[in-house]
């Protein structure tokens, strides 16, 4: 589905600028391979799959969104350490 407000989408086409078509080309490969993606869930299996702490009462939006969002961060930073060994 199509917004009014959405972005021009830039075919990769005939017409398409050189130095885009390239960045365009170049941002179909880039990103983890599954071997890679593999190893970082190996590695963070136990810290998101730990268990919320039980309070006795409900979790409150507020308080699963900051885990996930630690958790995020985690995730985010154990993959770039991977990266640059």
């Amino acid at each position: 589905m199509t917004r009014p407000d959405d972005p021009p989408v830039w075919p990769n086409g005939a017409d398409t600028p050189p130095g885009l078509s390239r960045l365009l080309s170049g941002a179909k490969h880039d990103g983890p391979s599954d071997a890679e993606l593999s190893q970082l869930e190996a590695r963070l299996s136990g810290v998101l799959s730990a268990p919320l702490p039980s309070s006795g009462s409900p979790v409150v939006p507020q308080t699963a969104y900051s885990r996930l969002h630690a958790a995020r961060e985690r995730l985010l930073e154990a993959y770039l350490a991977e990266r640059t060994t």
